[in-house]
């Protein structure tokens, strides 16, 4: 009988692969990582972090020597408890590719033990996990698929792993990997379709929130208003609450919401329900109509020469500037002859 590794191996070193490896290595202990990506890899292993996480270098430094690098994904064959943590591709609107996920998990496959354990901690939209049984491990039932719902916020997603206040599964046929009793905050454990569906349901709440904002500041505006004004007292109202996401803004950033609500729109049969979450997105799209209105005023009465924009991020301490308002700006005004940054 071949024992396998009792090290978790992670597999997948963009963003959400390296804040679970550092985190993990910094509160659990030893792990091993692998990425078939060379470029990512060879990142991780100089240190080349993301930036925009707190304390994710110098947790990485401190931490090091409890990582193990694979140098070939033939030695996943080794270990038992495996997770897949690589960032579902997003494009410029918020688009997500999980073909790219699917792909990625199919050509692992040859290389996953018997009687393994593959968690899944990638985005992926309400079904994913049913359509990898059916279509990739449908030969393979020694393998425990798990579905682990990923809702860290980018900024202080180190911090949230390493002391999340509850984490949700989904899983099939109650095979429960002893590892993840690593984690000792409250446990929802579900079906599949149920887990994938609640990471949808956080980003389409706040989607909603962030689009009553934008629609409610549109309203201000035809009636001599100013919605920055309403803020502050409607976070007094308990109902809404001081973290809601009522800031009117040039429209969704960071790509993390586009992703849910375009999986959802695509996957949504109730027609009536489709055409609600469309027109908020046309809201949300035009709302960069009111910088172009803006700079449209100002040329008027003067040459607008370079451009200087200050903060490109999507958020505070965040250094992204994929699906930013201006990204978004740029993508559609490509006539744009100088911006700096």
């Amino acid at each position: 009988m071949i024992v396998l590794n009792s090290k978790p191996l992670i597999i997948g070193l963009s963003h959400l692969g390296q804040i679970f490896s550092v985190g993990w290595a910094s509160k659990y202990g030893k792990c091993s990582v692998f990425d078939t990506n060379n470029e990512r890899l060879n990142a991780f292993k100089q240190g080349n972090l993301a930036k925009e996480e707190r304390f994710l270098i110098s947790s990485y430094k401190k931490n090091k020597n409890k990582i193990s690098f694979l140098k070939d994904k033939k030695e996943i064959l080794s270990y038992k408890n495996i997770f897949i943590t690589i960032d579902t591709p997003i494009d410029h609107v918020g688009k997500p590719d999980y073909d790219y996920l699917f792909e990625f998990i199919l050509n692992l496959k040859p290389c996953f033990p018997q009687e393994s354990n593959i968690i899944i901690y990638s985005q992926v939209y309400p079904g994913f996990s049913r359509r990898l049984l059916k279509d990739v491990f449908v030969d393979r039932k020694d393998i425990s698929l798990v579905y682990m719902v990923e809702t860290l916020r980018l900024g202080n997603a180190l911090h949230e792993f390493k002391y999340p206040k509850k984490i949700i599964f989904g899983i099939d046929k109650n095979k429960f990997p002893q590892i993840l009793n690593k984690f000792s905050c409250k446990k929802f454990i579900f079906n599949y379709e149920t887990a994938e569906i609640y990471k949808a349901a956080v980003n389409i709440y706040l989607f909603f929130s962030v689009s009553f904002a934008n629609l409610i500041d549109n309203f201000c505006r035809e009636n001599n208003s100013s919605y920055q004004d309403l803020v502050a007292p409607l976070r007094l109202d308990k109902r809404i609450g001081k973290y809601s996401y009522i800031q009117a803004s040039l429209g969704i950033s960071g790509g993390h919401l586009e992703r849910d609500i375009n999986s959802i729109e695509n996957n949504f049969n109730n027609h009536i329900s489709k055409k609600i979450i469309y027109y908020l997105k046309k809201n949300d799209q035009n709302r960069i109509n009111l910088l172009k209105k803006k700079i449209k005023k100002i040329s008027l009465n003067q040459t607008i020469g370079n451009v200087l924009w200050v903060g490109a991020s999507y958020k505070k301490e965040a250094f992204s500037e994929s699906n930013t308002p201006l990204s978004k700006y740029i993508f559609r005004n490509k006539n744009i002859q100088q911006l700096f940054v």
